[in-house]
């Protein structure tokens, strides 16, 4: 996709959403973009995640590490991630 097919698929997103202020189910809400500036294929799929406040994010997350439990740095990172929200998800609480 080029920076104007890009720019009309996000202005035809806006456009939607301010149509619809509260969707319901699987909708797109992100626009992503590789940090390294490859693109992204047009085919793919992709779901974000929030697990800084999001109980159920972080349980997915920890299946996620166990699965890839074969790439172990991946899998240690998401691990301590988790953790990581998790204590600062207490600490906010108290």
């Amino acid at each position: 996709m080029n920076d104007k097919e890009f720019e009309e698929v996000r202005e035809e997103f806006k456009t939607k959403k301010a149509k619809d202020k509260s969707p319901e189910g699987l909708y797109q809400k992100y626009f992503l973009e590789r940090s390294d500036g490859t693109p992204i294929p047009d085919h793919a799929k992709y779901f974000v995640l929030r697990f800084d406040d999001d109980k159920d994010a972080r349980t997915a997350l920890r299946l996620y590490a166990a699965l890839k439990s074969e790439e172990f740095k991946l899998s240690k990172d998401l691990q301590l991630d988790v953790l990581i929200a998790e204590l600062e998800d207490q600490n906010s609480d108290e």
